[in-house]
């Protein structure tokens, strides 16, 4: 099966609106690029290694909107309305629309992802499902969290 990618490019000002405008019209979500603070975010994370150079050579004036039609609605549709809306809010805006196979987008998450050690034992990567929270009572001389 074949989604679309419907890929909106605003200035950074102007994304707000553009967001609010996107999220109106799309039906599943919206997934936005803004990389305007990436090295705010680099600093406060402190492991410049784990970001990739692709990443910090993005603009950092443009925000980039996603918008995933499913297979069978219509892009020059979705299209003419985006159109409409945009102009309506007075946004300059540019688009792109690409189709992407569900497997892709499905799996398209583990290019970024990246496991890592943390200390010097194993640790499970997932917890068991099931209910495993229990609420544990303090001893007397513990403080309260």
């Amino acid at each position: 099966m074949e989604w679309t990618d419907i890929r909106l490019t605003v200035s950074k000002a102007d994304a707000e609106a553009a967001e609010a405008v996107a999220t109106m019209i799309a039906e599943g979500g919206i997934y936005i690029e803004d990389y305007s603070d990436i090295e705010e975010q680099v600093e406060q994370i402190a492991h410049v290694d784990l970001i990739e150079q692709e990443l910090l050579d993005k603009p950092r004036d443009t925000v980039i909107i996603h918008m995933y039609l499913e297979p069978g609605d219509s892009p020059v549709e979705t299209l003419a309305l985006i159109a409409a809306r945009m102009e309506a809010a007075g946004i300059p805006y540019t688009s792109e629309t690409e189709g992407v196979e569900q497997e892709d987008w499905q799996n398209g998450w583990r290019k970024y992802y990246h496991p890592m050690d943390v200390g010097d034992e194993p640790r499970q990567a997932h917890p068991r499902p099931g209910p495993r929270l229990r609420h544990r009572r303090p001893r007397d001389d513990q403080p309260l969290p």
